[in-house]
């Protein structure tokens, strides 16, 4: 009498076929919680991007325009504007800035608007010399002269017309630059190196604005940067290709190969393989 081997074939089937569903159902867990998290990180991610991308867009024109006004501040100071005048325009940002660690604008950053305030020096000193080369009797105060020469210059720009003006006079060329309609004004000054108090105010209420902004940004830059460090070290576990490896050649020789013998009637075994059972 032969014995049937295909209860033992079918036991080892499911009891294989149990272990490997096991096994492939924590590994598939296990990978879809990882996607799962990197999915989460990368949506956390894109959210602070473009939060860093609103705040940028706030915090660039705010930083514009206390540039512009230090730099406004700066250029009409005393002893800068009269440094710019007493050279005519040939002086370097470099040598007026030179050992001064008071001010907190970089050379850099100031360049644009010296090179515009030295352009517009430069250009007053010429036209002077070219509209007001002859004597004349003119009474008209030489600021109204000036304005109605070039009326589209601003209040800065005629301050420094009207120091050319006088800075050319007092190098002694009374032959090239007419006395008449020269009225007795205070020059060298530049523009008033004190604000009013609501300007002050509007100036620490936009330094606070940044100040709020630029740690909301660098909060968000911090936040960011720990996520992607995350997301960095968020990979697949070592030895899970192993793993699966493994697994595969457990199903197939626990479940693959033991079912195509399941067809088998006992008599179909060889002996060997009926003493085995």
């Amino acid at each position: 009498m032969q014995t049937d081997p295909n209860w033992l074939l079918s036991t080892v089937v499911q009891s294989t076929a149990a272990f490997v569903a096991i096994i492939a159902g924590f590994i598939i867990s296990r990978l879809l919680a990882l996607a799962a998290e990197r999915d989460g990180l990368e949506a956390r991610i894109r959210d602070i991007e473009v939060l860093l991308k609103i705040n940028e867009q706030n915090l660039i024109p705010l930083q514009k325009r206390i540039l512009d006004w230090d730099a406004k501040n700066f250029l009409g100071s005393r002893d800068v504007f009269k440094k710019i005048i007493e050279s005519e325009g040939q002086i370097s940002l470099t040598n007026v800035m030179e050992g001064n660690t008071a001010y907190k604008r970089r050379i850099d950053e100031l360049q644009p608007y010296w090179d515009a305030e030295i352009e517009t020096t430069k250009k007053a000193f010429q036209l002077i010399k070219d509209h007001f080369s002859e004597v004349d009797d003119a009474t008209e105060p030489i600021d109204e002269r000036i304005k109605n020469l070039w009326p589209s210059l601003s209040q800065h720009e005629v301050q420094i017309f009207i120091d050319a003006y006088a800075r050319l006079r007092s190098k002694g060329r009374n032959n090239n630059i007419p006395r008449g309609g020269m009225t007795d004004m205070l020059v060298g000054v530049g523009m008033h190196e004190f604000y009013a108090v609501e300007e002050l105010n509007r100036y620490r209420d936009l330094e606070m604005e940044i100040e709020t902004l630029e740690r909301e940004k660098n909060a968000l830059e911090t936040q960011s940067s720990h996520l992607k460090d995350r997301r960095k070290h968020l990979v697949v576990p070592k030895g899970l290709s192993q793993s699966i490896n493994i697994l595969i050649y457990i199903a197939i020789t626990g479940i693959a190969f033991p079912a195509v013998l399941l067809p088998f009637s006992p008599d179909q075994f060889t002996p060997f393989s009926n003493g085995l059972f």
